[in-house]
């Protein structure tokens, strides 16, 4: 009886342990558990059919920021590099729900975007002056879009033969922009791509979306090239009531996709996914000889100039290039713009970054960004290196001061969940649910009422930390006892051996 107990004991004890990979199969479980505490609020209990990309295809963009874009940033090239990381996130949301590449054809950012450079700019001044609305802006720059294309066949000794073509072969036109009534909207002809360019005496149509919603302008623009290319809106609880029905429904039995998408309604949610119904709308428009998208072509087919010259001239650093000036060479002296290759003793292009000065490395003692507050440290240039480092942030959780007192890091701010409801609402005088992430305030007469805002990432709940509205769980208090760390099961290990020892001699 008692050998037969200690074998157990003893199986048991090597059952609960990881071996030397460990750490591995613990981050690894973590991941798992964070995923499927994320995903069990809408699981349900069919099974989609998943949409499977047949071939890689391309979209080729161009992007243009007016003024009051511009004017959110000390220069223009802290708004370039600003927009290649914000288009970098929309081609990897594209690219993985659809095998849909969204490269750079076109990007017009610098001092010429606010003063007209060329003659065939017709229309783009009108575009740059404030007071404009969404509707007027995307009707502007659309009308600008069609004159261009017309003009550069009349005007051809304006451009080189390579910008020419690069101008011609954006498929789709984005205009990052500022609203001067709201943040995190965004219009977008539907349907426009591969069609050609309407215009009548009230609208000028065409493949083009505008967008005002920095900071965090990718979850936006994705939505508006999305429109673009011919993808409706997701369904939520008033579209579903809609008759006849033209949205995309969640599943074929369940017709809200609670906000969980790129293509919902509302922006009130930065969703980083397509749904299944977005999925398979895209493959309709592009399957057969017909299709509505006919003119995105496969990655292969796309050879007419060869890569050095689709590339170079677009201002956009492509591997293989040095530097990159796009169409303001001329009085470069750090790049040559015909072949994208630094000049002689140049170490770097100042356009290229912030850590790049008379086309020398700036020191490793440059300081390249600011502290935005307790929560976010300075950084540095490297002294080898144009780019400046990554912003790096303190920890999520750790602890902080804030104007309301005690305080923690979310996002790189010092926050907590009290001020955020005071910025929300100023007759709150605090916070509660504080197993919630979606902002709950109470007033002074103890009503608590809870919105459709989550808190910001990062922020502490009873658990864990909220992200994206839902609150993850510390890894430490909440990971199944079958999943704690070695420690665990030594302490674990140690006390089945000593109940074994102790039984053994009794």
């Amino acid at each position: 009886m008692r050998v037969v107990l200690l074998a157990i004991i003893i199986t048991l004890a090597n059952a609960f342990q990881f071996g030397d990979n460990w750490e591995q199969t613990w981050n690894q479980n973590v991941k798992r558990t964070q995923r499927e505490i994320a995903v069990v609020k809408h699981a349900t209990t069919f099974q989609l059919s998943r949409y499977q990309p047949r071939v890689n295809r391309v979209l080729w963009v161009g992007i243009a920021a007016d003024c009051d874009y511009l004017a959110q940033f000390t220069n223009p090239m802290k708004a370039k590099d600003h927009i290649l990381k914000q288009f970098q996130f929309v081609s990897q949301l594209f690219e993985n729900a659809f095998q849909l590449q969204v490269r750079i054809s076109t990007l017009l950012v610098g001092p010429d975007s606010c003063s007209g450079r060329y003659s065939w700019e017709l229309g783009y001044q009108e575009l740059l002056m404030n007071g404009h609305s969404m509707q007027e802006k995307l009707d502007i720059f659309s009308k600008w879009i069609g004159n261009a294309k017309r003009s550069l066949f009349v005007n051809s000794h304006l451009l080189s033969d390579a910008n020419k073509y690069r101008f011609q072969r954006a498929q789709q036109w984005s205009l990052l922009t500022k609203d001067k009534d709201v943040s995190g909207t965004g219009m977008a002809w539907f349907g426009q791509v591969c069609q050609e360019h309407i215009e009548d005496e009230f609208h000028s149509m065409g493949p083009t979306s505008i967008v005002a919603a920095y900071p965090t302008d990718w979850p936006i623009v994705a939505h508006e090239i999305g429109h673009s290319l011919g993808l409706t809106h997701d369904c939520d609880r008033d579209l579903c009531l809609q008759e006849p029905r033209t949205c995309c429904p969640f599943s074929p039995s369940l017709c809200d996709s609670e906000g969980l998408f790129i293509m919902h309604s509302s922006h009130s949610y930065p969703s980083k996914s397509f749904s299944e119904c977005s999925k398979r709308q895209f493959q309709e428009l592009v399957d057969g000889n017909n299709a509505p998208l006919h003119c995105l072509q496969q990655l292969e087919q796309e050879t007419e100039y060869g890569l050095e010259t689709l590339t170079c001239g677009n201002g956009v650093l492509d591997p293989g290039e040095q530097c990159d000036c796009g169409e303001h060479c001329d009085d470069n002296p750090c790049c040559d713009g015909e072949t994208c290759t630094l000049k002689k003793g140049a170490e770097c292009d100042d356009s290229s970054g912030s850590c790049c000065h008379n086309c020398q490395f700036a020191s490793s003692s440059t300081l390249c960004r600011a502290s935005k507050g307790t929560c976010d440290k300075p950084e540095y240039c490297t002294g080898k290196h144009a780019e400046c480092p990554d912003d790096i942030l303190r920890e999520d959780g750790e602890h902080c001061s804030t104007d309301l007192g005690q305080g923690f890091c979310a996002s790189g701010v010092c926050t907590s969940r009290y001020q955020q409801c005071k910025e929300f609402a100023s007759f709150a005088i605090t916070a509660c649910h504080p197993e919630s992430c979606m902002m709950s305030c109470q007033d002074s007469k103890g009503f608590c009422f809870t919105t459709d805002k989550p808190y910001r990432d990062g922020t502490r709940c009873t658990d864990g930390v909220c992200r994206e509205g839902i609150c993850i769980p510390d890894v430490a208090s909440s990971a199944p006892w079958s999943r704690q760390p070695p420690l665990f099961y030594l302490a674990l290990s140690t006390i089945f051996g000593v109940a074994a020892i102790a039984w053994f001699f009794w």
